[in-house]
């Protein structure tokens, strides 16, 4: 049985999201996602568009998730999602900068 679109997004998501946090937020890619989530290419593509458009979702969930070391490289590198977040959460999250 296939999983549902929205079943699969989600893998995907959470499967960057782990990329993320072990490789970094600016260092995984497209293909790694897909071999992370057992899908191809494409779907990722066509679930998340571009590259920024995977990011955006990855820093949303670390946001809403406080997913620290996330929300940290994007506030170092100054992500405009990053910068939006809650003030709390921006200063735990600056704390792993130091």
């Amino acid at each position: 049985m296939q999983p549902s679109e929205t079943a699969l997004k989600q893998a995907i998501l959470r499967a960057a999201v782990r990329l993320a946090r072990s490789r970094g937020f600016r260092s995984f890619l497209r293909r790694d996602v897909a071999l992370e989530a057992r899908t191809a290419t494409g779907t990722v593509s066509y679930h998340f568009g571009d590259m920024d458009e995977l990011r955006a979702a990855v820093m949303t969930h670390a946001i809403q998730h406080e997913v620290l070391e996330i929300v940290a490289q994007g506030l170092a590198e100054r992500h405009v999602l990053a910068l939006k977040a809650p003030e709390a959460l921006r200063r735990k999250a600056a704390q792993r900068l130091v």
